[in-house]
């Protein structure tokens, strides 16, 4: 848990279905190396993403950060909830099927770079979660945080 926060913090919601990063594939083209996601709509997430920083005038944070990504998926059909279910997961259901947490955050931490912090190198604490929703997007939550301020 974060200390203390500078006073930078960058706080907005993003709507759209959130998108993994994939794993990469390189190949050589005309004798360079080309490097792609096997997600085609990765780009277009990161686009979108880029787009509401734009929108809400972020200023790019330079020091350490903290990050929230609160992301809220669409519920298929097959996952609806069955309030009498013998089976707790299917009462309330939980997204623990694809896309991996940890690839969401990949692919919109990837989004953030150079748009609301140098580089992602300078995430110093996550905290992520997925569940499914209605408002289907991601909650973006950056904190600048104070020299020495993560215990």
């Amino acid at each position: 848990m974060p200390q203390e926060v500078q006073g930078k913090v960058i706080n907005l919601f993003v709507s759209g279905v959130p998108q993994p990063k994939g794993s990469s594939r390189a190949f050589m083209a005309h004798g360079r190396p080309i490097i792609t996601s096997t997600n085609k709509n990765l780009k277009s997430w990161e686009g979108i993403v880029r787009n509401a920083l734009g929108m809400a005038s972020v200023d790019l944070i330079k020091g350490p950060v903290t990050v929230s990504l609160w992301f809220t998926l669409p519920q298929p059909q097959t996952r609806a909830a069955k309030p009498r279910s013998a089976d707790p997961r299917k009462r309330i259901p939980v997204p623990d099927t694809k896309p991996d947490l940890d690839k969401l955050v990949r692919g919109t931490l990837d989004a953030l770079n150079k748009v609301a912090f140098e580089d992602d190198a300078r995430v110093v604490q996550l905290d992520a979660f997925k569940k499914y929703g209605d408002r289907v997007g991601v909650q973006i939550r950056v904190e600048e945080l104070k020299e020495n301020a993560v215990t």
